[in-house]
């Protein structure tokens, strides 16, 4: 006899966090702890057909044996109206390891190779006009210095000390000004900064604009400093002479250099000051190019999606359902990462299997976003129950490999080792959340309460189930749950009139409206009416026996 209710795990997601605490300790409670090992076996059938076969394409291409590999082998969007070649080009520039990033230009300089580095950077500018793309790869270079706050600007310092004529070096120097600005500015609307906030950004543009001006006439070829100069006059409208240069030099140099087309949309925005006319106008020239160069599809999808993802940011669900289709086609004109964030958000609920998909795109093409991963790593569970669970754990696992003190990554990593029935393992990740959430009561209390379950339908130990449950509940006599959970613990250990009494105590309490708590309602029930039915049919059952004799003396 069970008091697990019957069927795949429940809880749903929510797409705040924090919200998600209790329906994971109802996913980790409902894992079965019958003898026989969980499926591994996924059930394409229980996908919606649309989705079915697209879903089978990501699961092969997971099991390529690379990272690029995988990018490369992961299908477009349904209904893709991408250029032949488009997903390819993406996935080598985002796999790129050729390009040095901070670390290794710290490394670099640790090693007195100032001069090696300035060779490299040279070789990288006049590979653009041998590649077919017009890729300058010094860009991602200079944005992982201009995301390094102060860290990047004491790199490109000591590379300037080194080579104090480097216009690589210069451009470092530039774009860690330009960080330096963001991060001043902060990220809400303009109206809204202080006087403080102001003026930092100010004075940090100045000294950007500075040197990547100078950068520009020593070294004319290197896109990415029009880049940043572009970006300078989008924060601050007193570069816009240096801005419409930048634009005019770059389209001259590399009129198919996607990082340009890009730039110049984003400054076109209508939060910036610009427009949907602009966006279409900017998109119309891309397409001009898209056959030579591809990647430029990305700018198609701008002037359709830019409205609808604007509108959705903070909107209510009917909205967000409501402009969902014209962000999906967004998407099928060309990746953009952010759409396809927000497509998967808005779908989490009615569609997972579409969420699934669209988390996918965001991992493949931001393999650095640490959400993708770990929502992609709930969302197999989600799609596949059970069997679902190792390919949640391998990107759980990437995830923790980025951050290894995300709480979420934890919870979700240890709910799918619940639903491979390793418990143990499960409870390694949930002591790791309690450490993390160490000095947050709140959080403590939501962390135990997951532990409670796990000891009690995992490791099967009612006397340390007892303990903690009645321990959370004498902290909050109002924790239903618990007192389902301490039905189970004290039917494990014997004490089935106790263990009665509890669950018909959980019966009254529990609320049925509420759709985390329904099935394990239903499951108190039928036991309960099991449990019932021997004691009411009890004197009848004692009857038969003398009615037997009484017929045999007859006889």
């Amino acid at each position: 006899m069970s008091l697990k209710p019957r069927g795949r795990p429940i809880g749903h997601r929510s797409l705040h966090r924090a919200s998600i605490l209790l329906s994971a300790v109802l996913c980790l409670c409902a894992m079965r702890t019958e003898a026989q090992a969980p499926t591994t076996t996924l059930d394409y059938s229980r996908i919606p057909s649309q989705w079915r076969y697209h879903i089978e394409r990501i699961v092969a291409a997971e099991q390529q044996p690379d990272a690029l590999a995988r990018c490369i082998a992961h299908p477009p969007p349904l209904k893709s109206m991408w250029p032949d070649g488009l997903a390819k080009a993406y996935c080598e520039q985002i796999h790129d390891d050729s390009t040095p990033k901070l670390a290794a230009i710290e490394a670099a300089l640790k090693a007195g190779q100032a001069g090696d580095l300035d060779a490299r950077f040279a070789g990288m500018v006049a590979a653009i006009a041998r590649d077919p793309f017009q890729r300058d790869r010094t860009i991602f270079s200079y944005r992982s210095v201009e995301s390094a706050d102060g860290r990047g600007l004491t790199a490109a310092q000591e590379w300037l000390k080194r080579t104090p004529d480097s216009p690589y070096a210069l451009a470092a120097r530039g774009f860690a000004y330009l960080g330096l600005a963001e991060k001043a500015r902060g990220t809400g609307w303009a109206r809204n900064m202080s006087d403080a906030q102001m003026r930092g950004m100010r004075e940090n543009l100045k000294l950007a604009v500075s040197d990547l001006s100078t950068v520009a006439s020593r070294q004319p070829k290197m896109i990415s400093t029009y880049v940043g100069l572009m970006n300078a006059a989008q924060l601050d409208g007193d570069f816009r002479e240096q801005g419409a240069a930048a634009v005019q030099s770059a389209l001259e140099i590399a009129p198919r250099n996607c990082t340009v087309y890009l730039a110049l949309s984003y400054s076109a925005q209508p939060k910036w000051g610009g427009s949907i006319k602009q966006l279409r106008a900017i998109a119309r020239l891309a397409n001009l190019h898209v056959r030579d160069n591809p990647l430029l599809a990305r700018v198609r999808s701008y002037p359709v999606g830019y409205a609808a993802y604007e509108r959705m940011r903070g909107s209510d669900d009917a909205t967000r359902q409501r402009l969902l289709p014209v962000l999906e086609r967004a998407f099928r004109l060309g990746p953009d990462v952010s759409y396809a964030e927000r497509i998967a958000r808005t779908t989490w609920r009615k569609e997972p299997a579409a969420s699934l998909a669209y988390w996918s795109q965001v991992a493949r093409f931001d393999p650095g976003e640490i959400d993708a991963w770990i929502n992609r790593g709930f969302s197999w569970t989600r799609v596949f129950g059970a069997a679902g669970a190792d390919l949640g754990i391998s990107d759980l696992r990437h995830a923790l490999s980025l951050d290894g003190d995300n709480r979420d990554a934890h919870i979700d990593l240890a709910n799918a080792y619940a639903l491979k029935r390793e418990p143990a393992r499960a409870e390694e990740q949930l002591q790791a959340v309690i450490k993390l959430d160490a000095g947050n009561a709140r959080n403590l209390q939501a962390d135990r309460r997951m532990l409670a379950g796990i000891v009690t339908f995992g490791h099967r130990d009612p006397v340390r189930a007892l303990q903690l449950v009645n321990g959370l509940l004498q902290e909050d006599a109002g924790w239903t749950f618990g007192l389902y959970l301490k039905a189970v613990a004290l039917w494990e250990s014997g004490n089935r009139s106790k263990s009665f009494d509890t669950l018909t105590l959980f019966v009254d309490k529990a609320d049925a409206s509420d759709p985390s708590l329904r099935p394990y309602v239903e499951a108190a029930r039928k036991l309960i009416a099991q449990i019932s039915a021997p004691i009411e049919r009890g004197p009848q059952r004692q009857a038969k026996p003398e009615q037997r004799k009484r017929s045999a003396g007859t006889r």
